[in-house]
């Protein structure tokens, strides 16, 4: 009797003993299966804007400065350079741009980017410039009053992005001659592109014409121009006239962008105004 017994409880130790080694190599066969499939590649593609053709960005993931990732030159959205990657990464990600020669590694940016993403997934990163941080967001007033009208539904611009116009001028006398007399109403056919924080938009359209805006303003150093469009048929690019102010008397650039603001939340009808920077011929 006390044999059998015996022979039970180890027949019983020995059973759950061979159990819970079963167990052991199941779960670790489950979590290494699991393990892969989580492990995908993301599609990303790179966007930095850059104006000088001498020069070929490249971007750098995380702490590994010994494999650049080089940008190419769009022949389509030219100043935008860009690369599509497929890359095995976790679901965050950081890389920083590089200006200039690959090899000297003092170009690199001194802060990181990220990217927020899901494996197996494709991403985009803003249309970035160099060594400018992403823009923070502004927190602006709380509307007062209902609107008593419909905004425009153009989403071109925001306040939160400064956007980039490239512009190239059809006629090179008259561009120096609108530089060289600030006072004649002289007017500069173009073409070109507006590097959104997303998007692109082509001036391709003929029609568009490009010449310098205000009175007073005149006198200062650094200009305002008008970008009217005086074609017969719709453009793409919407609206069809825009001012690019450089608030030659105002060293903030603020002071009309919050008035701006104000009025809309009051519920006054007003125009819309963001940052940009302009290149011309460049």
């Amino acid at each position: 009797m006390i044999k059998n017994t015996f022979k039970i409880i180890y027949y019983f130790i020995f059973s759950r003993l061979i159990l819970s080694i079963l167990t052991i190599l199941f779960n670790n066969c489950f979590v290494n299966v699991k393990a892969e499939e989580v492990v995908k590649s993301v599609n990303i593609r790179f966007q930095l804007i850059n104006t000088n053709l001498n020069i070929r960005p490249c971007v750098y993931r995380n702490d590994d400065i010994s494999q650049p990732i080089e940008l190419e030159k769009s022949d389509e959205k030219y100043p935008l350079y860009l690369k599509d990657v497929e890359i095995d990464c976790p679901n965050d990600m950081e890389f920083k741009y590089h200006y200039g020669d690959c090899n000297d590694k003092t170009l690199i940016e001194d802060f990181y980017r990220s990217l927020n993403i899901t494996p197996g997934e494709s991403y985009s990163t803003e249309n970035e410039f160099y060594n400018r941080p992403k823009t923070k967001r502004v927190k602006f007033l709380p509307e007062i009053w209902e609107r008593p009208y419909e905004p425009s539904s153009y989403d071109i611009f925001g306040i939160d992005y400064v956007g980039t116009f490239y512009l190239l001028s059809k006629n090179a006398t008259l561009l120096e001659n609108m530089n060289q007399i600030p006072h004649s109403n002289v007017k500069v056919p173009f073409e070109g592109i507006y590097i959104g924080e997303k998007d692109t938009y082509k001036f391709e359209d003929k029609g568009w014409e490009l010449s310098i805006a205000g009175n007073y303003s005149r006198m200062f150093t650094k200009q305002s121009f008008k970008i009217v469009y005086k074609g017969d048929d719709e453009p793409k690019f919407l609206p069809v006239k825009l001012k690019l102010k450089g608030f030659a008397n105002d060293a903030t650039m603020l002071r009309e962008p919050i008035c701006l603001e104000l009025l809309k939340k009051v519920g006054i009808p007003t125009y819309r105004g963001s940052f940009a920077r302009l290149y011309i011929d460049k």
